[in-house]
């Protein structure tokens, strides 16, 4: 139960690279068969967030460097209630954005390490935007954890050049008010996007180069206005990540919400004849190697009101 996992108390004391965050509520965990599952995690939200038992109210601390740890702080104490080392956090998770869970996050984390036990933990939030808010501090985090390791590699002469070649196709779908995403218009290397369309991003990504390198998992999907500039980069909705049969080439989608409030030049009606950036993320994690590799992507895009129609000749 809920008592179980917060069993274990210490004295929180402030520290630094980390954000407190108030008004969150934790609402338990569950054990899951796939730790990197947006599935699972919208499972676990839905039925904790639930649940009759009474959930506790807490402060949340989030880091956004990789030697510290999600914390959750008692309100009247200030009692470390449980902490989460972001080495050993899996997969981060939202809810989804047309359900009651939109005011939910997720995260999952292994039992023990080898154990292959893994436990989805589940927080509400008084505002989505604070849920946005920490993802997307997290993702930083995460990041921390790569580059440091790359110094620390570097620094020890222990650094290993390993030649591995991958092509990134990008690609976007709007919803055809069906239940399906259909590619959207191009103009040579130009995405014509249209206004108010939930939208699913589509990564392929293919190695070049033997010997085949496998994906474990996929850490997640960002999105951002501009040519790179990752602190201000949001996470995607619903990512899947799924193995073509050559065995070299994974594909990953995404669904973007254009109302996201933090990017609003990317749903805003571009004049003819100009244009903006957007560049696309994927974090990956192989084997061998600690920490997940980020892919980036950008791309020219012009957005056109919401019933523009395009002509193929």
């Amino acid at each position: 139960d809920i008592a179980a996992v917060l069993a274990s108390s210490t004295k929180a004391s402030d520290r630094t690279g980390c954000q407190l965050f108030e008004g969150l509520t934790f609402c338990g965990h569950c054990n899951v068969d796939a730790p990197i599952s947006q599935t699972e995690a919208n499972r676990a939200m839905n039925t904790l967030r639930k649940q009759p038992r009474e959930p506790i109210a807490v402060s949340v601390s989030v880091p956004t460097t990789c030697d510290s740890a999600i914390r959750l702080i008692d309100l009247e104490t200030g009692m470390d209630l449980a902490t989460y080392p972001i080495r050993s956090v899996l997969f981060c998770a939202r809810g989804t954005r047309e359900h009651d869970t939109r005011d939910c996050m997720a995260f999952t984390v292994a039992q023990r390490q080898g154990s292959g036990v893994f436990c989805c933990h589940v927080l509400k939030a008084d505002e989505e935007d604070k849920i946005r808010r920490m993802l997307r501090l997290l993702g930083t985090a995460f990041k921390d954890n790569t580059n440091r390791q790359r110094a620390l590699a570097a620094t020890e002469g222990r650094l290993k050049t390993l030649d591995y070649r991958f092509e990134v196709f990008l690609d976007f779908g709007e919803d055809d008010g069906k239940g399906n995403y259909t590619s959207v218009a191009r103009d040579k290397d130009l995405f014509k996007l249209r206004q108010n369309l939930p939208k699913q991003v589509v990564l392929m990504i293919s190695q070049q180069k033997d010997p085949p390198l496998v994906i474990q998992r996929c850490f997640g999907v960002l999105i951002g206005a501009g040519t790179g500039d990752e602190s201000g980069m949001s996470p995607l909705d619903m990512v899947q990540m799924t193995q073509h049969d050559d065995g070299k080439s994974y594909y990953v989608t995404g669904i973007w919400d254009p109302a996201d409030p933090h990017h609003p030049l990317m749903n805003q009606e571009i004049p003819k004849g100009e244009k903006v950036h957007i560049t696309i993320a994927v974090d990956l994690l192989f084997p061998g190697i600690a920490n997940p590799v980020r892919f980036m992507r950008t791309v020219k895009v012009r957005v056109y009101k919401r019933n523009e129609r395009f002509w193929i000749s």
